[in-house]
């Protein structure tokens, strides 16, 4: 089965169409099992104020 490359990850790396269905699947399946990570919208503010600051100092 061909892949088409749908994009890149920060690192440059192409990430292809079936990279994107495997990462769904997996999520899928963690939400299945109740272990899904996810965070609010201030969370991932927070996270990136916060990545942004260690990097100044």
């Amino acid at each position: 089965m061909d892949s088409n490359i749908i994009g890149y990850d920060i690192n440059n790396n192409p990430i292809t169409d079936h990279d994107l269905i495997e990462d769904i699947n997996m999520a899928l399946i963690q939400i299945d099992k109740g272990t899904l990570e996810t965070y609010t919208p201030e969370e991932v503010r927070q996270r990136i104020v916060s990545s942004n600051n260690s990097k100044i100092n």
